[in-house]
Parts: C-alpha cells; sequence; structure tokens
C-alpha cells in the first residue's frame, strides 16, 4: 500500500510539472505574439494606441519632392534608393507570405 502511496504521489508531482511547463509555454507564446506585435507597430510607424509614430508616405512623398525641386542632382540617388526600398519591401512581403502560410500550416 505504501508504494501505491508512493507512485501516486511521484506521479501527482509530475503532473504539477507538466501543468507548469505546459503554462510556461504558452506564456513565451503570449510574450512571442507581443513582441511580433511591437516590432511590426515599430518597423510600420503605428503604436498600439493607433497613432502614427513615422509619417505618412503621403507625407513623404511630399517632403522628397520638395527636396527634388530643391536639389535636382539627387535625383540619381533619390531613385536608387527608392529602387533598393522596393526591393526591400518585396522581401519583406515575401517573408510575411512565407510565415503565413507557416501559420496556416500550424492550425491545419
Amino acid at each position: 500500500m505504501e508504494k501505491h502511496h508512493k507512485y501516486a504521489s511521484i506521479l501527482y508531482e509530475v503532473k504539477q510539472i507538466e501543468f507548469q511547463i505546459r503554462s510556461v509555454k504558452e506564456d513565451i507564446n503570449s510574450l512571442k505574439q507581443e513582441m511580433e506585435i511591437l516590432r511590426l507597430e515599430q518597423k510600420w510607424g503605428i503604436d498600439s494606441a493607433g497613432n502614427r509614430t513615422v509619417p505618412t508616405a503621403e507625407d513623404q512623398a511630399v517632403e522628397l519632392s520638395q527636396k527634388l525641386v530643391d536639389y535636382p542632382f539627387l535625383v540619381e540617388d533619390t531613385v536608387k534608393a527608392l529602387r533598393l526600398k522596393k526591393i526591400d519591401l518585396q522581401s519583406d512581403l515575401k517573408e510575411l507570405v512565407k510565415r503565413s502560410s507557416d501559420v496556416e500550416l500550424s492550425f491545419s
């Protein structure tokens, strides 16, 4: 009978530890999601309250146009920078599409 109680006690402790492990894993996943949200907010310029932290694309375009009017010799450099930005955005899009398909597969 004592072996049975000892076994039951050990089994109970194992179940408690397994529960704690599941809880910690859930906390880690939750924190990962929060970190991803913060990273995206920082990257795209909108904070959690919905306020814009960087100028809009329209504002940036107006500023860029004004600078090109003021400094026409920068047109070539600007076009090159815009092409590089386009490549970066396309790369980001591919990464997001890949992550999206990975998430869809994990829910399947």
